[in-house]
């Protein structure tokens, strides 16, 4: 065989190869995991009150079970926030309730709650819940929080 004739076999073998042998596709890894977008529903079931200075927030669990926690909002009216809810927790609140202390007596207060996942997403907020005071002991429609130890007993 001649020079010029080995040179054209490997030319025509390096050209073959570089073309994938006709299969010009790329390959594409399979993800190995699939980001998640989705964020949770808004929680339901959600009540506040008022008792001792303290604000009393709680809801039903989600049932999405990729959620780790819940965040905790108030309406706050005031000039410098444009009049928007705020949150009160710095960190997920990983149980369904949460007691905001300080609270001033005469104030409505307007709370809402989010659901956060394991991926960070955030759902809507569930539906405006009006903060109103608890009745005192003895008053007609009490039903103390017999979770809430702090709370005065008739």
């Amino acid at each position: 065989m001649t020079r010029a004739g080995l040179l054209l076999i490997v030319l025509l073998a390096v050209t073959l190869m570089g073309a994938g042998c006709g299969n010009d596709t790329p390959v594409t890894p399979a993800p190995t995991d699939t980001e998640d977008l989705v964020a949770p529903a808004a929680p339901t079931g959600a009540a506040a009150y008022i008792r001792m200075d303290k604000l009393k927030v709680s809801w039903a669990p989600n049932s999405e079970s990729d959620v780790v926690g819940y965040n905790v909002y108030w309406y706050d009216p005031a000039p410098e926030t444009d009049e928007t809810y705020i949150k009160l927790n710095t960190t997920p609140v990983t149980v369904t309730n949460f007691t905001e202390p300080g609270i001033l007596s005469g104030v409505t207060y307007y709370v809402r709650v989010s659901a956060v996942d394991r991926s960070g997403n955030e759902s809507r907020l569930s539906r405006p819940i009006v903060a109103s005071p608890y009745p005192a002991p003895g008053d007609p429609g009490d039903s103390p929080d017999v979770d809430d130890p702090q709370l005065e007993r008739p």
